[in-house]
């Protein structure tokens, strides 16, 4: 289970930090990418968050989750959108959380990303390996990823891996099956849960600073489009 601290807003929240909002009465879950433009005695002044070129306005009263990272932490906290400012720059004006919780344990920070890796099955009576299967990711994070499958596997297969990501190099290594989802009835596709088992401590680092950036970048990225 992740370690959770709780740390003081002033400490935490800076102007011009990009973040994520999601509204916690959206069966969805929809995520927004926002920006603290200022701090306001007990307000908090967030860009106004864009979908589609499209403003996002809730009702007021409407509660949400924030989240942000930093270079080596993760960070996220709640807060109730009181009214929109529709100035310059329009705004959320929102109400300024006493705490925020950080996450010590970064290898919980999941990133959706689509990389290419080779995946081989390891057969239960020899313990050798099968032949390896080319796929792709589906997300990944410090402690494990899920992969694209065309068929299931159970909790507690195990399987080898190989791939190649950006300012870690190859890397390869065994995993252990956690779950395994079909997120489409009727057709051939799954998505396979997995955790590392043996990923050294230096490689994990890497990946998970690989991690941390390839996070800023989609926040940032969605941030951009969203104000265009």
């Amino acid at each position: 289970m992740a370690k959770i601290e709780k740390v003081e807003t002033s400490k935490a929240l800076k102007i011009g930090q990009r973040i994520e909002v999601t509204l916690l009465q959206d069966e969805n879950q929809n995520r927004y990418s926002s920006r603290i433009e200022d701090i306001e005695d007990n307000k908090l002044i967030l860009a106004l968050p864009m979908e589609q070129g499209y403003p996002i306005i809730p009702m007021r009263g409407s509660v949400f989750e924030a989240k942000f990272v930093t270079e080596a932490s993760a960070f996220r906290f709640s807060a109730v959108f009181m009214e929109k400012r529709m100035g310059a720059v329009p705004v959320w004006i929102t109400s300024l959380p006493r705490f925020v919780e950080k996450f010590q344990q970064r290898e919980f920070v999941r990133v959706e990303t689509s990389v290419p890796l080779k995946v081989q099955l390891l057969n239960k009576e020899d313990n050798t390996l099968l032949s390896p299967i080319t796929t792709y990711v589906r997300d990944i994070s410090g402690g494990g990823m899920r992969i694209i499958l065309d068929k299931s596997l159970k909790k507690g297969e195990k399987l080898y891996i190989e791939i190649e990501l950006p300012e870690v190099g190859l890397l390869t290594t065994y995993c252990e099956v956690v779950r395994s989802f079909q997120p489409i009835k009727d057709e051939k596709i799954f998505w396979i849960g997995t955790r590392f088992i043996d990923l050294p401590n230096i490689t994990r680092s890497k990946l998970i600073r690989f991690i941390f950036k390839r996070q800023r970048e989609i926040i940032q990225k969605a941030f951009i489009s969203g104000r265009g």
